[in-house]
């Protein structure tokens, strides 16, 4: 509702994108709130832990979605940061509530529309082909991860894609493929799927039937925290660059809250 009276009130903006930018929050809505939901239950706030524990072999996917510069991308790269240490031989623990460990696989649909432009391909030929390029093995391997249901596929700015033709095939591969490998091994062994878009952009078409999450906006509160400890790292990593990348005493490394107060 917040948002709904912020688009109503800005004159700068034209009206066709106005209107698929409410077309958008009226399908996360109506995604939410459904004839057996209860509507004040579904606008209580989630940690994100809660939308990981609801990615079930009978729903095993997500749709998250969130105004530009929300922090989307930001956290698809964390939820496939803390996989990838997790699927290490030394496997380094999960937070509490990601559930088991699975490889990461991330998707940018930007870079997918991209090469679509150019040539019709399944996004699976597109992913087959980026494998390859970073290791000859690469393909075979997450293919069969994939088969496995070892995966957790983060699908990147769905509204990123082309217009048209182009992006009609797009948002079809991208149905395919998770169609493809959603099915359930087990009850405990599924890939799991999160798909990310503006809501401005978002046109949900084969996508409705997902559940829909939507960021919610930072405050002062949120903010600071993040801000702090992003200085400290940023100040850590300078420290250390300044050694050739070898690791700090513990001595330097207790002076680096001090420079960033």
């Amino acid at each position: 509702m917040r948002q709904l009276s912020m688009i109503s009130q800005r004159t700068d903006i034209p009206d066709e994108i106005r209107k698929r930018y409410v077309s958008g929050l009226r399908t996360i809505w109506y995604s939410h709130v459904g004839s057996n939901v209860d509507g004040e239950k579904a606008q209580q706030p989630h940690r994100i832990m809660e939308l990981l524990q609801n990615l079930t072999a009978a729903n095993p996917i997500a749709v998250l979605v969130g105004a530009p510069g929300s922090g989307k991308t930001t956290l698809l790269h964390w939820l496939a940061w803390e996989m990838a240490q997790a699927s290490l031989p030394e496997g380094v623990p999960l937070p509490k509530g990601f559930g088991s460990s699975q490889v990461p696989i991330m998707i940018q649909i930007s870079a997918y529309a991209e090469q679509l432009a150019k040539e019709p391909l399944t996004l699976k030929a597109f992913l087959l082909s980026q494998w390859s390029d970073i290791h000859p093995r690469l393909p075979a391997k997450l293919l069969e991860e994939l088969e496995l249901g070892h995966c957790f596929v983060l699908i990147d700015g769905l509204d990123q894609g082309a217009t048209g033709a182009v992006r009609k095939h797009l948002i079809e591969a991208i149905q395919a493929f998770i169609m493809e490998y959603s099915a359930p091994i087990t009850t405990d062994t599924h890939n799991r799927f999160v798909i990310t878009s503006r809501i401005a952009g978002y046109e949900p078409g084969a996508f409705a039937a997902y559940p829909h999450y939507t960021l919610l906006e930072s405050d002062q509160r949120t903010i600071e925290p993040i801000a702090s400890k992003w200085c400290q790292a940023l100040a850590r990593y300078r420290a250390m660059e300044s050694k050739n990348m070898q690791l700090l005493t513990e001595a330097e490394d207790a002076e680096i809250p001090a420079k960033t107060a």
